[in-house]
């Protein structure tokens, strides 16, 4: 059994917590894993599962924002009695200990260095400007050098993972099509890894992504791999993006165009480096998304009453398939213009049908009882059939022929109108 960390963090006289919720949690622990604090006047309590690495997380939640503050306990601590005040009304900042507080004078540094980028950035001068500053926060947070290693690794770390993806961001920042930003990582920081080898870099949700988008700089997956393989040491990051180097390869692959090469191109790195079996058989299921494939096999589809469905009933038909769901909004913006277009369409070989990907039902049911919407509406819980077509977002139209098969991979949309409508009527 884990030992427990009871931990006390008491704020100046006088700070109102009543309209925030505290939670707090190992730094890698879930939502549902973190322990609420319990709240008397100006001092918070909760008896937490200790920590492996000595990481927690603070989290407050102040009027639906939610502000995320690192503390630092070593293991082996039974009681951590923090000092407090609130910064801007936003940040919690501890005042008696030294790791806690340099964690979370930079947590405020760093949230009003994000801040200002997205509010005074007008342009690439400006952001890099900002961004290029990034380590001065580190300085300004442990201004005498007293934290600890773990925390100046692991401030490191994470000054560079957020300066990565606010780069990342700049687009939006700047309002600007991705492809009008020149500002790239490496104008400004080191390598990722020179930076994020190391187990601390594990603990930052960004990490994985941030050490995929730099790979990406190399052409094929034998080259990403290879890179990874030979350019970093820690065994767990390696793994753990190698996992999503091959995912992200099998569910981003262009499979109508291209589907033979990748194929040949997968089967030959699995050889090279002794891939498990799994990655080419979960490339080998998305052939489902070629011209001329049978509509997948296997899937699992019910419909309102819970009955199963089998696609094979609308044999000699043309199907016209919408794959939505009740939580997608542009999904719903269709169902009129579905509507529209099965009430308008004069073609008795075309049928169609919608499939929700809802994880559960009620919302589903809820959904179509508010658009009132009729037909053929089947429900695939756990996605395996957009697995199964590589379907990576929805809403998401297809058409399959009269013997089963795929005709068209992405059709238009019921919203483009006249267009859509001439093709289904033209079907014999």
């Amino acid at each position: 059994m884990a030992d427990v960390l009871h931990l006390e963090i008491t704020f100046a006289k006088g700070t109102n917590l009543s309209e925030i919720d505290f939670f707090v949690g190992d730094e890698n622990a879930s939502s549902a894993e973190t322990q609420k604090m319990v709240c008397n006047g100006t001092k918070l309590t909760a008896d937490v599962e200790e920590s492996a690495t000595g990481f927690y997380m603070l989290t407050s939640v102040i009027q639906g924002g939610q502000v995320n503050t690192p503390l630092y306990i070593p293991t082996g601590t039974a009681k951590k009695m923090l000092k407090a005040e609130m910064a801007d009304e936003y940040f919690p900042v501890i005042t008696n200990d030294v790791d806690c507080k340099v964690l979370s004078d930079f947590s405020h540094l760093q949230g009003m260095q994000t801040r200002k980028l997205w509010m005074e950035a007008k342009t690439e001068d400006d952001a890099k400007a900002m961004l290029s500053g990034y380590k001065d926060l580190i300085a300004q947070a442990d201004p005498k050098g007293k934290a600890s290693e773990a925390v100046k690794n692991y401030i490191n770390v994470w000054a560079y993972t957020t300066n990565y993806v606010n780069i990342s961001n700049l687009p939006q920042i700047l309002r600007k099509k991705p492809k009008e930003v020149t500002v790239k990582p490496s104008d400004i920081m080191p390598s990722a890894s020179e930076v994020l080898d190391n187990e601390i870099a594990l603990n930052m949700n960004s990490t994985n992504f941030i050490i995929c988008d730099d790979l990406n700089k190399y052409a094929s997956l034998d080259e990403k791999i290879s890179a990874l393989r030979n350019g970093y040491k820690t065994e767990a990051i390696k793994q753990k993006v190698e996992k999503s180097l091959l995912e992200n390869y099998i569910s981003n692959f262009n499979y109508q165009n291209h589907y033979a090469e990748g194929l040949a191109e997968l089967n030959e790195v699995s050889k090279k480096y002794n891939l498990s079996d799994t990655y080419l058989a979960e490339f080998q299921k998305r052939s489902s998304a070629l011209s001329g494939a049978a509509f997948p096999e296997g899937v699992n589809l019910v419909d309102k009453d819970g009955n199963k469905m089998d696609f094979a009933q609308f044999r000699g038909k043309y199907v016209y398939v919408d794959f939505w769901a009740s939580w997608c909004v542009p999904c719903c913006k269709e169902v009129p213009h579905l509507q529209k277009l099965e009430k308008e369409l004069n073609n008795p070989n075309v049928v169609f049908l919608s499939i929700s990907i809802d994880s559960t039902k009620e919302p589903w049911l809820k959904k179509m009882k508010d658009l009132d919407m009729h037909g053929n509406q089947w429900l695939n819980a756990d996605n395996k059939v957009c697995e199964a077509l590589n379907i990576n977002g929805i809403p998401h139209f297809a058409i399959y022929n009269k013997e089963g098969k795929l005709m068209v991979y992405d059709a238009d949309r019921p919203s483009s109108g006249e267009k859509v409508k001439k093709l289904l009527e033209m079907l014999e």
